[in-house]
C-alpha cells in the first residue's frame, strides 16, 4: 500500500492537470476542445484526492487496531468480527473509488492523440496508480488480528431474516436450532433475536456449532 501511497501523492502534487491546447488565430478560448476538459481533470483530481484519503484513513485505522492487539484490547471474537467489518467497508470504499478513477482515466486516454508530452507524463503516472492498486487492496488486513480472522466464518445477510431463518441456510448451519450460536456471536449488533435481521448484516459464524457440535 505504501507504494501506492506515494505514487497517489505524487499524482496529487501536479495540481495543473492536463494541459490544453493553445487557440489558433481567429479562435476563442471558449472553442478549443483542449486535451481534456476542465471538468474532467477536476474530478480526475478530487478522485485522486478521495482515495488519498482513503488510504490515510487506512492506514490510521492499522495502526490503531496494531495497537489494540497489543495492549489486549482487540482480543475476543466480537472484536474480531468488528475488524473483520471495518476492512470490509475501507475496501469498498477504495475498489468503488478505484473503478471511478479507471472510467475517469480510460476517458482521458481515449484523447491520447491531443496529448502533449507534460500530458503523456501524467498519463504514466495513472497508468502507475491503477497498477499498484490490485496489490494494496490486498494489503489492506487488520494486521496482528488477520490469522484470528481466518479462524472465524463470516456470513452477510442476503435478505431480511430472523436468526432461525438464517441459521436454517445450508451456507450457515443448515440447522434452525442453532440460531442461539448466532445470537451469543453477535448480541452487540442484535437487539431482538427474535426480529429480522436487515439486509447486509455481517453475522460472525462460529465453525464449531456446525452440524451441531460444540457450546458456547
Amino acid at each position: 500500500m505504501e507504494a501506492y501511497r506515494r505514487s497517489l501523492t505524487a499524482l496529487d502534487g501536479d495540481r495543473e492537470g492536463f494541459s490544453a491546447p493553445a487557440a489558433s488565430p481567429g479562435t476563442s478560448k471558449s472553442e478549443v476542445s483542449g486535451f481534456a476538459s476542465p471538468s474532467l481533470l477536476a474530478r480526475v483530481t478530487t478522485e485522486v484526492r478521495n482515495l488519498e484519503t482513503l488510504m490515510a484513513e487506512t492506514s490510521k485505522w492499522e495502526e490503531q487496531m496494531a495497537l489494540g492487539t497489543a495492549s489486549g484490547r482487540a482480543n475476543g471474537i466480537l472484536a474480531r468480527a468488528d475488524a473483520f467489518t471495518v476492512e470490509r467497508q475501507y475496501r469498498r470504499k477504495i475498489e468503488a473509488s478505484a473503478q471511478n478513477l479507471a472510467r475517469l482515466v480510460q476517458q482521458v486516454l481515449a484523447m491520447q492523440a491531443e496529448a502533449t508530452k507534460s500530458d503523456m507524463v501524467r498519463i504514466d503516472e495513472l497508468r502507475t496508480l491503477l497498477t499498484l492498486l490490485p496489490g494494496s487492496l490486498q494489503s489492506i488486513t487488520p494486521g496482528p488480528d488477520k490469522p484470528d480472522l481466518a479462524s472465524f466464518e463470516y456470513y452477510e445477510v442476503k435478505m431480511a431474516a430472523d436468526l432461525k431463518q438464517i441459521s436454517a441456510l445450508q451456507e450457515v448451519y443448515g440447522d434452525a436450532t442453532q440460531w442461539d450460536a448466532l445470537y451469543q456471536a453477535n448480541r452487540s449488533k442484535i437487539a431482538d433475536p427474535a426480529a429480522p435481521l436487515p439486509k447486509g448484516t455481517l453475522l460472525v459464524v462460529p465453525s464449531r456449532h456446525k452440524n451441531g457440535e460444540g457450546n458456547l
